[in-house]
């Protein structure tokens, strides 16, 4: 409802998806309309896909992620597509992963950390297995077994202390 109130001063919206609720017929459509629209463009237009794809430009906006407001009233932050497959090749560059990797991603992809996460596998070349349960990582890395995760220190301290108490129980 806010959104609409303030729809004047953001013109070049041309839709809202809403996840949950109902759309409004015009501006605010579901997810459900959505994907009938992509059906239909597709059916319309098999190449549609292609050409996008193609007239992505490195210097446009890929991504708007919000502070965490912790300094005052959140701000977007605005993200280019050269952003981030600057910082995934900057990695790459380093030579220290390689296709046969595998990448466990745990960090939400709403956080400018996680999309890195996903930035780096697809320059690269190797599989990422997803899973947002901070409470199963432990569990998931003996499942999953992989060669690259990303953290900050604190999670990597808690996995070590976490594991040292099982191997403890045995």
């Amino acid at each position: 409802d806010k959104l609409v109130e303030h729809r004047s001063e953001i013109p070049a919206v041309e839709k809202v998806v809403i996840i949950d609720g109902k759309g409004d017929g015009d501006w605010v459509i579901t997810l459900e309309e959505l994907e009938q629209l992509g059906k239909q463009l597709l059916a319309d237009s098999p190449t549609a896909v292609t050409e996008r794809v193609e007239a992505i430009r490195p210097e446009q906006l890929a991504t708007l992620i919000y502070t965490s407001g912790t300094t005052g009233k959140p701000k977007g932050v605005r993200l280019t597509h050269e952003a981030w497959t600057y910082t995934a090749s900057a990695l790459d560059s380093l030579q220290v992963l390689t296709d046969k990797d595998l990448n466990y991603l745990w960090l939400p992809l709403a956080h400018s950390f996680g999309k890195v996460m996903l930035a780096v596998p697809l320059v690269v070349g190797f599989p990422t297995v997803i899973d947002g349960r901070v409470d199963k990582i432990v569990e998931n890395l003996a499942i999953i077994r992989p060669t690259f995760m990303g953290a900050v220190p604190r999670i990597f301290e808690k996995v070590h202390g976490r594991i040292t108490e099982m191997i403890a129980e045995e």
